[in-house]
């Protein structure tokens, strides 16, 4: 999952300029061994960027429905 995010990202950010750059040295992803996924987003970038990456992802059945956009830009898994 953790491969597919970055690729995924990569590919978005392909032809990006500017600030985002090719984005992903701007990114960390960390996944443990049961594939949880969390996705700290450099705050330098708009937020509507970060909520376009993840629609990105959730249209692309990557991230799981379960995770959320916290204010503090990182992807985690809500707890129900």
């Amino acid at each position: 999952m953790n491969k597919e995010i970055i690729k995924l990202i990569n590919k978005h950010f392909a032809n990006a300029t500017g600030p985002i750059g090719n984005g992903i040295s701007n990114y960390t992803f960390l996944c443990d061994d049961k594939y949880f996924v969390k996705t700290s987003f450099d705050n330098r970038f708009p937020l509507f960027e970060n909520e376009k990456i993840f629609n990105l992802l959730y249209d692309k059945n990557i991230l799981p429905k379960h995770f959320v956009l916290e204010k503090n830009l990182v992807a985690s898994e809500k707890l129900i």
